[in-house]
């Protein structure tokens, strides 16, 4: 027992220790990342299972030998390193506190996060709230153009809108509006937002553009059938994660392109703000000179995988097309309020990236640009009910309702319609 006790608990150590600094390293980057992730997200529970195991070691004889004192020296330092990433968790309150005010103010209803919302970080539902599946938004309606509807049911009109784009690398098997933002759906709909999360053709079987394009029909569907969920059609705040915060900033800076809307040129497609949260920004590897090693090669294999299997062009040859599907490129002085969050421990989408990517907006757009930087914190950290999802999701909630604040404030009266235009009223 000893013996297992000390097996057990250097596993535990590489676990945390990976944690700390999850590497980069092309062979293993993929379950490192997932080890890293799962470790700080759900570190108050594991805090919990492992004292509870290292009791269980203890009194079934793990502690009867020298192995299994070694073994409780190790499971202290695993203990220490577990509070340690909660503590971090909980700093990040003050990270998006300080950043958030000093660009829109103070926040009118500051919550700090109990212990009972994070407990059971699976439990992504809310029967207060009303979901409607699969709503096709344009044809045909496959179920990769199809979207949810989050709302609390609520009568009311002219709510703010929410349009989720999921991450998953542009890729089949991994992107679907089921599976990811429900934390942040929940949180925006009960604050009476309606929420649309949606699907979009994949590679390898769709290349690049007909991800943007989806996104940028899903948009064009939500001004025109907003309303009929209370929804305001003149403000949409698009998000998205990943995969979906390169779509999402895309879509927030290219707005009405005919490149990215064939067939439907004449739609409107702007949108009043935007969230993306560890996004990838620039498909050209514009920094490379300037990464470290390590990262210089994770971004060589990601431009290798965006040319092979989500574009199916070559960036010697087609620069230009990589230009324009990168939001780095795409920084425009009407560019929409933006709130940009990244941790600063994430290994597959570069927080340098995220850095550059908004040095570069601010420079030119004449809205805030806010950007956020977590310590300690993975890609993917918002996926659950974790300390430090719930506090992103309270952050880009603040920053929604003052970005439709702002929208409101500012805004000018809507163009008369059509009939409107012909009413005895208009033409007296």
């Amino acid at each position: 027992m000893p013996r297992t006790f000390l097996i057990a608990s250097v596993v535990g150590l590489v676990l945390v220790l990976n944690a700390r600094r999850a590497t980069r390293f092309q062979l293993v980057v993929v379950p490192a990342f997932f080890a890293s992730w799962l470790v700080t997200e759900l570190a108050p529970q594991l805090l919990l299972l492992h004292l509870v195991g290292v009791a269980a070691f203890v009194i079934a004889g793990g502690a009867a030998a020298w192995p299994g004192w070694i073994a409780l020296a190790i499971c202290a330092l695993i203990a220490v390193q577990l509070l340690g990433f909660v503590r971090e968790s909980r700093r990040v309150e003050r990270r998006f506190d300080d950043v958030m005010s000093a660009a829109i103010g103070a926040d009118p209803d500051p919550r700090t996060v109990a212990w009972r919302e994070y407990a059971f970080p699976f439990k992504l539902w809310n029967r207060k709230l009303r979901r409607e599946r699969d709503i096709p938004y344009t044809a045909p309606g496959t179920r990769r153009f199809r979207l949810d509807v989050w709302h609390n049911g609520e009568s009311g009109t002219n709510r703010p809108c929410l349009l989720y784009v999921p991450g998953g690398a542009w890729i089949a098997g991994v992107s679907n509006k089921n599976h990811q933002a429900k934390p942040l759906l929940m949180e925006m709909a009960s604050r009476g937002w309606v929420c649309f999360s949606m699907n979009y053709p994949l590679a390898p079987r769709s290349k690049f553009p007909a991800h943007i394009i989806a996104v940028k029909r899903a948009i064009a569907w939500v001004k025109e059938n907003a309303h009929t969920y209370g929804g305001d059609p003149n403000f949409i705040m698009i998000s998205g994660n990943s995969a979906g915060g390169h779509l999402s900033s895309l879509a927030a800076l290219t707005a009405n392109d005919p490149d990215f809307q064939p067939g439907f040129e004449d739609s409107d497609t702007t949108v009043q703000a935007a969230a993306p949260f560890y996004g990838v920004y620039d498909w050209t590897g514009a920094q490379l000179g300037e990464l470290k090693r390590a990262s210089r090669t994770h971004k060589k294999g990601m431009l290798r995988f965006l040319q092979i299997t989500v574009a199916g062009r070559r960036l010697s040859k087609e620069r230009t097309f990589f230009e324009k599907a990168s939001p780095w490129f795409r920084v425009n002085a009407d560019a929409p309020p933006f709130l940009v969050i990244h941790g600063a421990h994430d290994t597959l989408a570069l927080v340098e990236e995220a850095r550059g990517f908004v040095a570069r907006l601010r420079d030119v757009s004449h809205e805030p640009v806010i950007y956020v930087e977590l310590p300690g914190t993975q890609h993917a950290f918002d996926h659950f009910l974790s300390i430090r999802a719930l506090y992103a999701v309270r952050a880009i909630s603040r920053f929604g309702a003052w970005a439709h604040d702002h929208y409101v404030s500012g805004a000018r009266p809507a163009p008369p319609s059509d009939q409107e235009l012909r009413s005895p009223t208009s033409q007296s």
